[in-house]
């Protein structure tokens, strides 16, 4: 047997994480992957591993590019297959409450999608399993929620104007990235701590931690989503951040996933999205969300955003607060407001989304580098996989898999 290639993955998140995985459990032997990055899901959290971060719904965006529509599409069959192996008793993931399969509810405050076409033709999610429009009784159901309401009192009730229902999967985040870490290392990977500032070292040989350099690899793919903007070699100026700001409670009641789209923005969360999404996941955790500020670094949550975040989320959604609750405020003529679900805040989150201008940056190409060796210049091929935006979970499995076929087209 040949003796396997050697392949270094930057970056440890979602993206980079899954496509070690793919390439380690694909190659059968052929590819020895080193995973390298300077935070792991093991460490402790902080703002530039923005995976910790995410919502992690399953859900496909918008798009007119057929491949990232294949791209999503492929990454939601392969976490419904991870859900219902969990569902069914999968040994790897029965107990450890990473996927849960909810029903996604989303309403629009105006009409966006045209109900009269068929649904593969018009909706991104129309494949997935139980979509379907709501109907126009179901929409007045919320009459009062929209945002004329949350926003002002002396807002008329009005109904969204439209609304879809389907079946996906949420993922917990962090324990899913761990999944993931063990997975990796169990078909053979391995990790190598390090922050890299210039994509050179890894061409040239990382040093061990006795300063001992490895050989040079035969390829390497860069995962560094936001950190791409400085390293060193590559330094994508078209990466820039979206802040993301949520509301993570303990609300186990919570086993739908719904979600308002605003017509207009919600000036008072200083964002243009007008946007509420509740995402329920395994360990009855409930993330609550959110915004979308671009070119925003800030690391750390504003109370007022925290505070505007679950008002606006309690006024759309009154079942975050518990069911006892809700019982009492019934008897008693009152509306759910903030402090029926300020108890139940586990923490406050914030990630910086790897947003892209001109999108995901999925190709490959030979790198010249110099060893210095007088056996001159050589070319290495280096796989980009980055640049994902808010779509990291949602895109990660077929990236990976676009990732591996770039691979193996320039090895």
């Amino acid at each position: 047997m040949s003796t396997p290639k050697r392949i270094v993955v930057l970056g440890a998140g979602v993206i980079g994480l899954s496509t070690a995985v793919r390439i380690q459990e694909e190659g059968k032997g052929k590819y020895e992957v080193t995973v390298v990055a300077a935070t792991l899901p093991t460490d402790e959290k902080c703002i530039e591993y923005t995976s910790w971060w995410a919502g992690a719904q399953i859900v496909t965006l918008e798009t007119d590019d057929e491949r990232y529509r294949k791209i999503q599409k492929d990454t939601f069959e392969e976490m419904w297959k991870l859900a219902t192996a969990a569902e069914e008793g999968d040994p790897d993931t029965k107990d450890k409450q990473i996927f849960k399969k909810v029903t996604d509810r989303r309403y629009h405050e105006t009409k966006v999608w045209n109900d009269s076409l068929p649904l593969d033709q018009v909706h991104p999610c129309g494949y997935m399993p139980g979509f379907r429009y709501l109907s126009t009784d179901e929409l007045a159901t919320i009459s009062g929620r929209t945002l004329s309401s949350v926003l002002s009192s002396s807002a008329g009730p009005r109904p969204p104007a439209q609304g879809t229902e389907f079946t996906t999967v949420t993922v917990h985040s962090l324990k899913y990235l761990l999944w993931l870490k063990d997975r990796f290392t169990k078909a053979g990977g391995r990790f190598f701590k390090s922050h890299v500032g210039h994509i050179r070292v890894v061409l040239e040989g990382l040093e061990n931690e006795k300063g001992v350099p490895s050989p040079p690899p035969d390829a390497v793919i860069v995962c560094t989503g936001l950190g791409t903007r400085s390293l060193g070699g590559v330094e994508d100026k078209d990466m820039y951040p979206i802040r993301g700001q949520t509301v993570i409670i303990n609300a186990p009641w919570v086993n739908e996933m719904p979600e308002m789209y605003y017509s207009v923005a919600n000036d008072e969360l200083g964002d243009e999205t007008g946007i509420t999404y509740i995402i329920p996941r395994a360990d009855g955790s409930v993330i609550v969300g959110g915004t979308f500020h671009e070119d925003d670094w800030y690391p750390h949550p504003r109370p007022q955003i925290a505070k505007r975040i679950l008002e606006r989320a309690v006024k759309f959604y009154p079942q975050l607060a518990s069911p006892q609750v809700r019982e009492a405020k019934e008897k008693e003529g009152q509306e759910i407001g903030l402090e029926d679900v300020q108890g139940l805040v586990i923490e406050n989150g914030v990630g910086l989304r790897p947003a892209r201008k001109g999108g995901i940056r999925l190709e490959v190409e030979k790198m010249e580098w110099d060893p210095k060796d007088g056996k001159g210049v050589r070319k290495t091929p280096v796989v980009f996989n980055y640049g994902h935006s808010s779509g990291g979970f949602q895109c990660s499995w077929g990236s990976a898999n676009v990732a591996l076929e770039l691979l193996e087209s320039a090895l």
